[in-house]
């Protein structure tokens, strides 16, 4: 059996096509040094998440946790919308501060 020579294979006609041709040429390696993508910005919490901070430790103290412990901080998060006062104000301006900050 004879061994093509490199030379002898690329003069084949299947390998003269323009189509095949530029199947067989690998693009050239960058030089370039690879920068590693940047992390998207992060956002701002928002007054919901700042609630949940303040909120969150005093429930994990009465023995709640998981999907519990958030429909405990989601009704309380309801009532304090439903009837407002200075704590969700001032949740709310923090929401606002953090985002100008931002």
């Amino acid at each position: 059996t004879r061994r093509w020579a490199p030379k002898d294979l690329m003069a084949l006609a299947y390998l003269q096509r323009p189509e095949t041709l530029a199947a067989t040429v690998a693009p050239a390696p960058s030089t370039a040094a690879a920068e590693p993508p940047l992390p998207p910005p992060l956002k701002p919490p928002t007054a919901w998440q700042l609630f949940q901070d303040a909120h969150k430790a005093e429930l994990q103290e009465q023995g709640l946790k998981g999907g519990k412990l958030t429909q405990a901080l989601h009704k309380r998060w309801k009532e304090l919308q439903a009837s407002g006062g200075e704590e969700l104000d001032e949740l709310k301006r923090r929401e606002a501060e953090l985002l100008a900050a931002g």
